[in-house]
């Protein structure tokens, strides 16, 4: 759009220039060595303008054959209020051809002012801007100037209409011309080359994606293509040659891989049909090679147009026929590239007038807009279905979550059931082995008639029993010291009724994370043995009981100064050996030190950690 109105404002600015659609024409020999010689004064012949010969089929193959000189006489008229000293020149969008020349007319004769031989081998794609011999002009003046096109006998040319006028006027509508034939064309080819880098990095990282693979080799293939876009044509002959060979051939490297990446795009492979294409531009490639069979132009591209038409007419079918959008959009650039395809192959014939410029270059923009398109679509449907894949995980996991919720609120029901029955049965074992057998001790003497002091101390017992399960019930938050202050609460009274004097050393200590209700009770039950053991027997008028950490450790010691025991003679009852096996379910240490004479002393060891 920019281009458009680039050269709308061009069109609107040529106030002193003219545009010749009409020139006298005539055809002159050359010399062998093909130099011309000036316009001569034999007969003219007026013509319009564009002038061109058709191409022949077999172009090119009469090489070295005689050349002939085509020349179009102007007259310029200077107009009226034109600068006398303004740069003047003669503007040609294009000349199909031999390198042109430029002549004036002068009082001493033709002068050659322009001669394109350094570029001439690239004017066939570059429009030409003739600039005339600088001097001062009067309005009115009329100029007259020869434009020169050798060409080869029985060959082909073309010549666009010409245009003379001030420099700083045709000089918009060559940038224009220029931009359309030259920067535009290679800024695409730019654009592609990059698209086709980006889309070889996205495949070297996903091998399995070979339509990126395939839209970067076409990238590449099209650059070469369009190589002379940025550089000039080899002088040497067999350079040329050969790169004449590479500019064809790149066509149909271009349009195998073109048509590979398009065949990405639809589940229904055609194979047979990929292999035939490839072994067309394989053996097309060889056969064309200068030294084999250099096929004209005209011929090679007229039968490429042929394949891509076929190729493009089997993949619409494949398109029509359930193919994915993305498909269907690159099959519509595919044929729009085709109709461009045809025009160029068109004006390279002649066909055409060279007013018009290659459209083929722009083609490209359709295949990178169907690339882009293609790979958005891909990149959306990719991130559509992660989000339902995400939305199905999410699903699954609330279900899997709720149904953990569910099965760990049943477990923790479960648990404190088992737990709440696991203490039941503790308490239901407790009293039956503490207060219940006390209860049937004193039955069994009730009913034989004992005295009632006896049935006392048992009912005693079987009080302070039940006292200690209480007290192992109590939250004690696993503070040892505490657990054994309750129990000094529960015998203080009867350690004054024996006479003993209890003395209390408890250190600071850390808590045990073990100590549940059950191990309480243990504890309990232990240090209320062996003070009861102190009461009974050992007649002491002191009864001791500390507390303190001692390493890994934490001991707590029953001492009196009573009469004491041999610790080696065998226990006449059965209250050591009850406190050892306490200790043992306790995972405990029992120390017990006694000696005739000198008292007894109890340690038990709880360790910190179970």
């Amino acid at each position: 759009m920019l281009l458009l109105c680039a050269a709308s404002a061009a069109s609107a600015d040529d106030a002193f220039s003219t545009h010749f659609t009409q020139a006298d024409h005539q055809v002159q020999p050359v010399d062998q060595a093909g130099h011309a010689r000036a316009p001569q004064d034999g007969p003219w012949q007026s013509i319009s303008l564009p002038d061109q010969l058709r191409r022949p089929v077999d172009d090119g193959a009469d090489g070295q054959a005689p050349r002939a000189m085509h020349w179009y006489r102007l007259r310029w008229t200077v107009p009226a209020g034109l600068a006398a000293d303004a740069p003047l020149v003669v503007y040609a969008p294009r000349a199909i051809g031999w390198p042109v020349q430029l002549w004036l007319l002068g009082p001493s004769g033709w002068q050659q002012v322009f001669d394109n031989q350094a570029s001439g081998a690239e004017q066939w794609n570059r429009p030409l801007l003739m600039r005339l011999p600088p001097g001062r002009r009067v309005p009115g003046e009329v100029l007259t100037l020869a434009v020169g096109q050798p060409s080869r006998v029985g060959g082909f040319y073309a010549l666009s209409t010409l245009w003379v006028g001030p420099e700083d006027e045709l000089r918009n509508r060559y940038g224009v011309r220029s931009a359309l034939q030259q920067t535009v064309p290679a800024a695409i080819t730019l654009a592609m080359l990059g698209m086709g880098l980006l889309s070889f990095v996205v495949w070297l990282g996903r091998r399995a994606e070979r339509a990126y693979l395939y839209f970067a080799l076409a990238a590449a293939c099209w650059a070469l293509r369009n190589l002379h876009l940025f550089i000039n044509l080899p002088g040497n002959e067999t350079a040329f040659l050969w790169f004449w060979w590479m500019t064809g051939a790149s066509v149909s490297w271009v349009m195998l891989a073109t048509y590979l990446f398009a065949f990405r795009f639809d589940a229904r492979r055609l194979p047979r049909l990929e292999r035939a294409l490839a072994c067309f531009v394989v053996g097309g490639s060889v056969l064309t090679l200068p030294q084999l069979l250099p096929l004209p132009l005209l011929v090679q591209q007229g039968i490429n147009l042929v394949v891509a038409v076929t190729v493009t007419a089997a993949l619409t079918v494949l398109a029509v026929r359930g193919g994915r959008r993305e498909l269907r959009v690159i099959v519509a650039a595919l044929w729009l590239g085709l109709a461009l395809a045809a025009h160029d192959l068109l004006l390279v014939g002649v066909l055409i007038g060279p007013e018009s410029i290659y459209l083929m270059p722009y083609g490209a923009l359709l295949m990178i807009c169907s690339f882009l398109y293609a790979a958005l679509r891909r990149f959306t449907g990719a991130v559509e279905q992660a989000e339902s894949a995400s939305l199905v995980l999410a699903a699954r996991l609330a279900e899997r979550e709720a149904e953990l919720a569910a099965r760990h609120e049943q477990l923790r029901a479960v648990e404190r059931e088992q737990a709440l029955l696991r203490e039941r049965q503790r308490l239901m074992r407790d009293m039956h082995d503490g207060v219940g057998s006390h209860l049937i001790a004193l039955l069994r003497l009730a009913e034989s008639g004992v005295d009632g002091s006896v049935m006392a101390e048992l009912l005693r017992s079987a009080i302070e029993d039940l006292r200690l399960t209480i007290d192992s019930l109590e939250p004690l938050e696993h503070d040892l010291a505490t657990l054994l202050a309750t129990l000094r609460t529960r015998v203080g009274h009867r350690l004054e009724m024996a006479g003993l004097r209890l003395e209390w050393a408890m250190a600071d200590m850390p808590p045990l994370p073990w100590l549940e209700p059950a191990q309480a009770l243990q504890v309990l039950r232990l240090i209320q043995e062996a003070m009861t053991n102190v009461i009974k027997h050992a007649g002491a008028r002191t009864l001791s009981l500390s507390a303190r950490q001692a390493g890994a450790v934490l001991e707590v010691c029953v001492a009196d100064d009573g009469c004491g025991f041999d610790v080696s003679q065998p226990a006449r009852g059965q209250g050591l050996a009850s406190m050892r096996q306490r200790a043992r379910a306790l995972g405990a240490g029992l120390d017990i030190e006694a000696s005739p004479g000198r008292g007894s002393r109890i340690t038990l060891r709880l360790p910190l950690r179970p």
